[in-house]
């Protein structure tokens, strides 16, 4: 996550949020740029001000190459100021508390109002970024392979890419309840319930396998299989080593 000039465009569509003031910025608008230390590109603090003498909203986008899954931007620690959120397309961003997503905002420039009085945002939410048709890569090696529960279907090595296609059931299946958004840690949980499904009831997982059938698997976790490779591996019993006892002389 990075700040940085919003971007020209459109804006989007008008948010409703209970308890917190967002609408959209003019798109004209001025703004400076901010990163998450409360500086200016100049190195001047989140002090500056507009034409008007109101102080001018803190900018903020989201840079993709700093992973699919970024934040959390703490809200408290920008004071009772607007934030204006640029999103480029395929990007995205949720305010949350702890457990509960609470507005979900797509391209475009949302002007968010903080703790700005009773219509403000409460400076103890949270922002949460998802970067552009990104997600979590697994990798299944020979020494951690992806195994089916059918017994008689030899384990799998290979990649699959993800990605999130809807934020919301994302955040309440592996990120509500946690302060903290730990991209390995989130792709550890996807990879547990990828190989927990391919484990349960029903035909299993073989080299033909399709992305799209992961993500008739995952779509209510608000993930889509985009890239899948699989191979088969030797069969378990053939990679076993037998080891003799030596005889001893009595």
């Amino acid at each position: 996550m990075s700040a940085g000039d919003r971007q020209a465009g459109p804006p989007a569509a008008d948010l409703f949020v209970a308890g917190a003031s967002v609408c959209e910025s003019p798109a004209g608008q001025n703004t400076s740029s901010q990163n998450a230390s409360g500086q200016n590109a100049s190195g001047q603090d989140a002090s500056g001000q507009d034409a008007s003498g109101q102080d001018a909203p803190i900018a903020w986008s989201v840079d993709d190459a700093d992973g699919w899954l970024q934040g959390p931007l703490e809200l408290c620690y920008l004071g009772a100021r607007r934030l204006s959120l640029a999103l480029r397309a395929g990007q995205s961003a949720l305010l949350v508390d702890d457990d509960r997503v609470l507005a979900s905002f797509g391209p475009g420039t949302h002007d968010l109002a903080i703790g700005c009085g009773d219509a403000g945002i409460d400076p103890a939410c949270r922002l949460v970024f998802f970067a552009a048709g990104e997600g979590p890569t697994l990798i299944w090696s020979a020494a951690s392979p992806l195994r089916s529960g059918d017994p008689g279907t030899p384990a799998l090595t290979g990649a699959c890419g993800l990605a999130v296609v809807d934020p919301v059931p994302f955040f309440e299946t592996f990120l509500a309840g946690g302060g903290l958004v730990d991209p390995s840690f989130v792709q550890l949980l996807v990879d547990r319930l990828v190989q927990d499904g391919l484990a349960g009831p029903g035909p299993g997982i073989a080299e033909a396998t399709r992305p799209e059938d992961l993500t008739a698997m995952l779509a209510p976790c608000g993930l889509a299989c985009r890239q899948l490779a699989l191979h088969a591996t030797p069969a378990a019993a053939s990679q076993r080593t037998t080891i003799e006892r030596p005889v001893v002389p009595a």
